[in-house]
């Protein structure tokens, strides 16, 4: 396979993070398109799980073509991941340096912006991130929508769980998640129906750094950190009025797996209160044809469709310096959707499946090599 030019990126490879999602669709699609030769700045990549024969072939493929070293030539292009603190990647040569960027700080500090302005093009993660960037002044900025695995996300049946009602709430914990929010609602939800159970997903690698941050809300009793995370979650949802025999906490998964947890998920909760991107997590639990309830704000405007979730519209404007546009849920509202999903059913699994049916992966990093290509 013979590439135009290189593709480096300067994010992880995994499949138990976000960025390292992105990072393997990434390094795996540009090799299946055979443009531009992906090579991580960031490696070995990390896995939960052993990658499919064909997966593992390409990996081996790409590493092959870069291990003894790539020399960056004229037209290559650089790939920095951006955040709310902009870090761009440092080169030696003169090459392309594109932004990809998903962030929540809103507008971004000064500092930021002046260093924002040194990229050819700003790949925004969602559509209200491209926005917020225009309105600080940037107009060399392009929308891609990360992408979902559509052959491992579908429908699928309950196995295990045909007796619960069970909700779902994932994402790293913090305050920005707002699981702060759907363990309060869970908990007085709880309280009613004894067969209700909350799955969590909450594990990161960076748990002990963010999860504190959930307490500014006061809603909820207090998170308190000890040495063996889980036991923190456990301690902090009992603490909250919710039995032991009602909550199964995840560890860190593969991102494979998460459909055989979609399986049992009666209810998918996302009272976010900012997302950056689109939230992968709900694009994954909407493709599975999960009733996903999802905050009308940030990112997540740019999944939530007529018949495909059910959207929190109640949102409350937060004070701060840095959040224009982020949204407060309101309890009562996803008390009132939780109670119709449990009593009346939820969203037909078809039509919330089909509405993700475009975002594939191969569409979203075709998306982003052609904008390479757009001088």
């Amino acid at each position: 396979m013979k590439f135009k030019s290189n593709l480096f990126f300067n994010w992880g490879v995994g499949d138990h993070f976000g960025w390292g999602i992105y990072g393997l669709n990434l390094l795996y699609w540009s090799m299946v398109k055979g443009e531009m030769l992906p090579v991580p700045i960031i490696w070995p990549p990390s896995f939960r799980y052993p990658q499919d024969p064909i997966t593992h072939y390409l990996l081996k493929e790409a590493e092959s073509k870069w291990h003894t070293g790539v020399s960056a030539q004229e037209g290559d292009v650089m790939l920095s991941g951006l955040g709310n603190t902009i870090n761009k990647q440092v080169t030696t040569k003169k090459i392309r340096e594109i932004g990809v960027i998903f962030f929540e700080n809103n507008p971004l500090p000064l500092e930021e912006q002046i260093k924002l302005r040194d990229f050819e093009l700003i790949i925004a993660g969602s559509s209200w991130n491209a926005m917020a960037l225009n309105e600080m002044g940037f107009h060399n900025t392009k929308t891609i929508i990360q992408g979902v695995n559509t052959e491992i996300f579908r429908p699928r049946s309950k196995k295990v769980f045909s007796d619960r009602f069970v909700v779902f709430s994932g994402g790293k914990l913090e305050y920005r998640k707002g699981q702060d929010i759907a363990l309060k609602a869970f908990s007085i939800f709880s309280q009613k129906y004894p067969e209700a159970l909350l799955i969590t997903a909450w594990r990161s690698d960076w748990e002990k750094t963010f999860s504190e941050s959930v307490n500014q809300s006061n809603l909820c009793a207090p998170l308190k950190l000890h040495s063996d995370f889980k036991k923190s979650i456990g301690t902090w949802i009992e603490g909250n009025g919710i039995k032991p025999s009602q909550y199964l906490l995840l560890d860190s998964i593969s991102n494979a797996h998460m459909s055989d947890v979609y399986a049992e998920v009666d209810v998918a909760l996302f009272p976010n209160r900012c997302e950056g991107g689109t939230n992968l997590v709900a694009m994954e639990a909407i493709r599975s044809g999960v009733t996903s309830i999802l905050s009308a704000n940030t990112g997540h405007l740019d999944i939530i469709q007529q018949d495909n979730c059910i959207a929190l519209l109640d949102q409350r404007n937060i004070g701060g310096n840095a959040a224009l546009g982020w949204g407060e849920s309101s309890i009562d509202e996803i008390l009132y959707h939780l109670e119709h999903a449990y009593s009346l059913g939820g969203i037909d699994k078809t039509t919330a499946s089909r509405s993700m049916a475009s975002y594939t992966w191969s569409e979203s990093i075709n998306s982003l090599i052609q904008s390479m290509s757009i001088r």
